[in-house]
């Protein structure tokens, strides 16, 4: 009976003739439950380690021809079913390589490379440099005074092709001077954390606190500067939990949270204001006057727009029309019982529906599309805004921002890579269920 699990993986690498390749691996046991389709995870390669993307998980028979899956990438990086049958479409149409293809649905950002690196083993560090020939001799002698480094770097230092070098490092580790190793690339994007401190006294314990701070003075100073500077209100009734480390902007509840009453300040409004460093918020934090934590900050592409939420006009006869044909068709799709829903004796309609408005500028076809929009997503769906190109992405984001508060991700190649990679996570996790943006934004995460 089967009870091993294998993986076949698009591999962030192709062959001869640049199609990406994709091997089956077989899946340990302390990743089973976590490798799945949609994944992006690592693979050994040789003797490195490539990203790739899973696209199919099969339960298979004990084996040990396949080698093992090296380890999951980032957790947020995943592909839906649906994204990765539009990726091998896309591969298969266009003939590309289907890790390109795949790689468009990825948060903007995480792709990492693995190098391969060398460091002295100790029969290395006490080997005769005078007996090993020219080559082998620098190698060595670099590794002992740098440590650990990679294939790249050791390229750059050293005299000799990537063919020699290869094969000068296969001669010290077959002797036993020298060990393998891998360094991963950082990311390119990640979430942006915040450092916080939280008073954890109550507002008639600051005068004791300050004067138990007499002969810390540094300690003394930041503490009164947080006090004036914190917001104080009365503390609920009942247990307060203190906040957990990595907030998530997802959860309000967890994203502004208030211990004794005060407000948590960013540590780098305090080191300035203050004129203090990390360390005397540690010792403030071991008397436990205070408590420091983490939490992510999102970066919005909508910041200092100052965008104010509006109300749907009313509708002139034709937009109303028009949107009461939509309305059929999205309310269809989500009616299980039949093919055909009749919301109006005039207006019968099928599921699957295209619509195309015509008018001319300023007829008011936006508004027609922001309706629509509204209701699709009160029927729990998302909706996906496309504009021919970035110039005009600006003047529709403020009137979608305006009647969608929150609930709009912007996407183009105009943001920055953090931006990009915050907006797709929002579109992931659902906190944003609508996405502006032009061709690119075709692949946002669903």
């Amino acid at each position: 009976m089967p009870d091993e699990q294998m993986a076949e993986i698009a591999l962030r690498a192709n062959d001869q003739r640049g199609d990406s390749l994709v091997l089956s691996y077989r899946v340990p046991k302390d990743l089973r439950g976590l490798v799945r389709e949609g994944q992006l995870v690592w693979a050994p390669l040789r003797r490195r380690k490539v990203q790739g993307v899973v696209l199919s998980i099969a339960e298979v028979s004990p084996t040990n021809d396949l080698r093992e899956v090296a380890g999951l990438g980032d957790p947020a990086a995943t592909i839906t079913g649906a994204g990765v049958a539009l990726a091998r479409w896309v591969a298969e149409t266009y003939r590309a390589p289907l890790y390109e293809a795949l790689s468009l649905l990825l948060p903007p950002g995480v792709g990492q490379e693995a190098s391969v690196t060398w460091q002295s083993t100790q029969a290395g560090f006490q080997a005769d440099l005078g007996a090993l020939p020219e080559r082998e001799r620098a190698i060595l002698y670099y590794l002992r005074r740098h440590g650990e480094t990679s294939e790249r770097d050791l390229r750059h230092e050293l005299r000799g092709s990537d063919a020699e070098l290869r094969e000068a490092y296969g001669f010290l580790a077959e002797r036993g001077y020298l060990s393998p190793g891998a360094a991963l690339s950082a990311p390119r994007a990640r979430p942006r954390i915040e450092r916080l401190a939280q008073l954890s006294i109550d507002r008639h314990e600051v005068a004791a606190a300050l004067a138990s701070l007499q002969r810390a003075p540094r300690q003394q100073a930041a503490l009164k500067w947080m006090v004036e500077q914190s917001a104080y209100s009365a503390p609920n009734q009942g247990t307060t939990e203190l906040p957990n480390q990595g907030m998530n902007e997802c959860s309000a509840a967890r994203a502004e949270y208030e211990l004794a009453g005060w407000q948590a300040l960013p540590v780098g409004e305090i080191y300035r204001g203050a004129q203090v460093n990390v360390s005397v918020l540690r010792q403030l934090e071991a008397r436990g006057l205070l408590v420091l934590s983490t939490r992510e900050v999102r970066r919005d592409p909508l910041s200092g727009e100052g965008v104010s939420p509006d109300s749907p006009p009313p509708l002139t006869t034709a937009q109303r029309d028009a949107y009461e044909r939509i309305a059929a068709s999205l309310d269809a799709l989500t009616d299980p019982d039949g093919e055909q829903v009749t919301r109006s004796p005039s207006h019968p309609v099928t599921r699957s529906m295209v619509f195309l408005l015509h008018g001319v500028t300023g007829s008011g076809k936006t508004e027609v599309y922001l309706r629509s929009i509204a209701r699709a997503m009160r029927l729990g769906k998302q909706a996906l805004v496309l504009v021919p190109e970035i110039a005009l992405t600006a003047q529709l984001v403020r009137r979608f921002a305006a009647r969608f508060p929150g609930q709009l991700a912007v996407l183009h190649s105009g943001l920055s890579l953090g931006e990009r990679y915050d907006e797709w996570r929002r579109l992931r996790n659902g906190t944003a269920r609508l996405a502006i943006g032009s061709r690119s934004a075709v692949c946002a995460a669903t």
